[in-house]
């Protein structure tokens, strides 16, 4: 008589069971991971907007726009709307004319793939260098984002 070889239904039943598990635990921190390399595009847009408005101001007197820079208003690989804000007055500034101001803010892309991002959905970066991140809905996550 010989001997069957294989497996039984109830060893390739575990077999699948401890895999489903395994992907259970390991694609969130995958994606997790991915989100999180990512927000590099956003810090990278705005250090690099920073340092065009100091040149721009060198030259200028004054901070400019998303025009007077030429920059789209969207980061490099697209994760992040970009937007400049030039306040009026602000804490750090003073209260002083709109020129000598400016915020450039990132926001996480509604439908793009960094929208799931909650921990770190804004970036934004002001003229004295003030880097600052929030959550989605609000509260600051400055020391875990940047």
């Amino acid at each position: 008589m010989k001997k069957q070889k294989g497996f039984t239904l109830i060893e390739v039943m575990i077999v699948v069971v401890i895999v489903a598990i395994l992907a259970a635990v390991a694609i969130p921190s995958y994606q997790d991971s991915v989100r999180k390399t990512r927000r590099a595009d956003a810090k990278e847009a705005l250090t690099r907007i920073a340092a065009l408005q100091e040149r721009f101001f060198f030259t200028n007197n004054r901070y400019g726009d998303a025009d007077d820079l030429g920059i789209a208003n969207s980061s490099q690989d697209g994760y992040y709307t970009i937007a400049i804000a030039n306040p009026v007055a602000s804490t750090t500034c003073g209260p002083v004319d709109a020129t000598r101001c400016y915020t450039v803010t990132a926001t996480a892309a509604a439908t793009g793939a960094q929208a799931k991002d909650t921990n770190c959905h804004q970036f934004s970066i002001n003229q004295v260098g003030q880097k600052k991140a929030t959550k989605f809905g609000g509260g600051d996550n400055s020391d875990y984002c940047w």
